[in-house]
């Protein structure tokens, strides 16, 4: 078991959790994250075995710190589609659903 540090209080297991990696788009000179429209920042999405999301950011500029931060389900789910990920969980699929609605 691998604990991660929850930014606020708690922690999950980064073994069991589902990942999400961040997507890029190429701009024609670098891969740009889909998701902070930077070369230099990226997100990865985690949804933990008991359904919390988790989203992990990062930057490759000299002195930023990283963080893991709780997101809501709906969050995580607009997070997904613009990933262009699968959604999988029925809460997923609904709060998909309700977002288009």
């Amino acid at each position: 078991m691998t604990r991660q540090s929850i930014d606020g209080g708690g922690w999950f297991d980064l073994e069991t959790a589902k990942r999400y990696r961040g997507d890029t788009n190429w701009d024609g000179h670098n891969h740009v994250s889909v998701h902070t429209r930077s070369q230099w920042s990226h997100e990865t999405l985690y949804r933990t075995q008991r359904g919390t999301y988790v989203l992990h950011a990062t930057s490759q500029w000299q002195g930023a710190t990283e963080s893991w931060s709780r997101v809501s389900t709906r969050d995580a789910v607009s997070w997904i589609v613009a990933n262009n990920d699968e959604l999988e969980t029925p809460d997923e699929m609904q709060t998909a659903a309700d977002l288009e609605a």
